[in-house]
């Protein structure tokens, strides 16, 4: 505020002798936002969990944040959750409002189920009414491969009768997935008793 209080003259007008000037000071909060995803790969029609860290580095604080999330036609979102605000599902789109508080990071699930087996791929951003000196750090997304589920099982065979004390006998273990997806970095965990000690053994495929 501008105002002359003293002149030599006579002023006719003294209301223009006083000048008002309003500058907003906007905030400046560098906003993150970080996702995850529970499982990868997931099997179709499991539930698929984003865990989505947004973080404001300051230096100021915020009132409220946007956070949004439109999601691909291939998964059905069932839930989206927050501890910091409120989250609203308009078809496959997630939009929540945060609020920071006291909070420096805040937490978003949202839970979705896949339609359709290949590659998700899931992109979130966040925003305020501050300035962000770093926007580049406001959207993350990730991809998720969903596939087929596999069926994986071992059957058991041996001698059977009786065997001789201390003498050598073979047991066989066959593991057969059936399906429908194919099988990879297969483990079998083998507990012989007590009563039988191990000799050796080889594998048609691994080691």
């Amino acid at each position: 505020t501008a105002t002359i209080t003293k002149t030599e003259m006579l002023d006719p007008d003294p209301s223009n002798n006083t000048f008002v000037l309003a500058t907003e000071v906007q905030k400046v909060a560098d906003l993150s936002v970080y996702m995850s995803e529970s499982v990868d790969p997931v099997i179709l029609g499991n539930p698929l969990v984003y865990i989505i860290d947004v973080n404001n580095w300051g230096p100021d604080y915020v009132t409220s944040m946007t956070l949004s999330d439109v999601l691909p036609s291939s998964v059905s979102v069932v839930s989206a959750t927050t501890d910091h605000g409120t989250c609203t599902v308009s078809g496959n789109t997630v939009t929540c409002f945060l609020a920071e508080q006291n909070w420096y990071r805040l937490e978003v699930r949202i839970t979705v189920i896949p339609l359709v087996t290949g590659t998700i791929i899931n992109q979130v951003q966040v925003s305020s009414g501050a300035h962000d000196p770093r926007p580049s750090d406001n959207r993350h997304g990730v991809s998720t491969l969903v596939k087929l589920p596999t069926d994986v099982g071992v059957t058991l065979t041996g001698p059977t009768g009786r065997m001789l004390h201390g003498g050598t006998g073979s047991i066989t273990a066959v593991v057969r997935n059936n399906g429908p997806d194919s099988a990879t970095d297969i483990h079998l965990n083998w507990t012989l008793p007590s009563s039988l000690e191990y000799v050796g053994g080889t594998a048609s495929q691994g080691s």
